[in-house]
Formats: C-alpha cells, structure tokens, sequence
C-alpha cells in the first residue's frame, strides 16, 4: 500500500493518513459481521456505502491535507508495522467540536481486524500516541 506523506509510528502501530488506495482494506473491514457487530448498527456496511460515504470522509476530514496545520487530528489508518497490514482506523478528535486548538485529544472510535483480535490496538494508541 503507497504511504501517505504523513505518518507516525508507536510500537504496535504504524498511523497514516488514508489514501483511495486503502478503499479495498476499508470495504473488507466494514463488511466483516465480527468487526461490526458491536459498532454502529451492528450490521456491516454495504460496499457501496463505504466507497461512496465513509472513505470520501476520511480523504476529507480536516488535518487529512498537506497544507492543514499538522495537529494529530484526524481519521488515521493503522498498520501492523511489522506486515504493513492494514488492522483498522482510528478518529483522534478534540474534547471539544470545534476547538481544535485544545491540548487533550480523544480516541473516539476504533475498528480493530479480526485478525487483531485481542491485541487492542486502541489502548496502544491511547498509551503510545496521546
């Protein structure tokens, strides 16, 4: 998978910025009933609705572009470092909308893959990147 221009690595994760070319691993992980069955709806999301809806937002959401100030913030995609494969995405947000000059960020959602199961790839980005 091309890497983004903007990346920063923990341990256990490598976090970039999602490109189109990430729209496969994306679709493949919001299709997965074991992925999706506690988030959301519960039920996986439709390929089109993916393609069409989720990973526009993504390559939209602001801190995605070269030229917006780097803050942290932002949907990230995450990588076993070692593999380079895709496990999941995370959304690092401010505590408040609309404040993003706030110093205390959240990690407000998670996907992990089936095959990191167990391995909670967001408590390594909470202890590792904030």
């Amino acid at each position: 998978m091309p890497r983004s221009p903007l990346a920063f690595r923990t341990e256990r994760l490598l976090l970039r910025r999602f490109t189109p070319d990430d729209a496969e691993p994306l679709v493949a992980l919001h299709g997965d009933p074991d992925v999706m069955r506690l988030i959301d709806t519960g039920r996986p999301v439709p390929r089109t609705d993916v393609l069409q809806r989720t990973l526009p937002e993504f390559l939209t959401e602001p801190g995605h572009h070269p030229e917006d100030p780097v803050t942290g913030l932002g949907v990230w995609a995450a990588e076993a470092p070692a593999t380079d494969a895709f496990i999941g995405w995370f959304a690092l947000r401010p505590t408040t909308p609309g404040r993003p000059d706030e110093a205390t960020n959240t990690a407000t959602w998670s996907t992990p893959s089936p095959a990191r199961s167990g391995q909670r790839p967001a408590d390594a980005l909470r202890q590792e990147a904030l």
